[in-house]
């Protein structure tokens, strides 16, 4: 009778121990995908925080800006550069540098002239000239500098 009694536990023991071994691989197996969710979910917030932090970056420079553009200093002076525009009482001079040409050869342009092609010449030339001579210098007067140099 004893051994039947043994048997008895033993079979129950084994039983108990193989449910308990189930029950440990299933809560493994949700203890390793937590920890994996977990470990995601860290590197997307890292991640987002340094969108915000560059955000927040281009933020700063957009409101240096607007800061910039709203006291209109900046707005008159892109005007004069870009516009060519200029206050009464002024007279503009431009000054254009080539990168590949030494300092000495600088083409100025006064008040008083205007660009045409590679030619500068003064405005009541240009505006005493027809239109078609204007685009015929245009087109093909640079031309003939630039063969001229060869």
């Amino acid at each position: 009778m004893s051994k039947r009694f043994n048997k008895k536990i033993f079979t129950k023991f084994r039983i108990f121990i193989i449910i308990c071994l189930v029950f440990l691989i299933i809560f493994i197996t949700g203890l390793i995908k937590e920890l994996f969710n977990r470990f995601q979910i860290d590197n997307q917030i890292r991640s987002l925080e340094q969108e915000i932090t560059e955000l927040d970056k281009e933020n700063m420079e957009i409101n240096s800006l607007i800061n910039t553009w709203s006291t209109g200093s900046q707005l008159e002076r892109q005007a004069r550069l870009k516009l060519g525009l200029q206050k009464s009482n002024e007279k503009v001079v431009l000054i254009r540098r080539d990168e590949n040409e030494n300092d000495s050869n600088q083409s100025v342009i006064g008040p008083d002239s205007e660009r045409i092609g590679n030619i500068i010449s003064p405005k009541d030339k240009v505006n005493d000239t027809p239109n078609p001579i204007k685009w015929w210098r245009y087109f093909f007067a640079s031309k003939i500098v630039e063969n001229s140099n060869l």
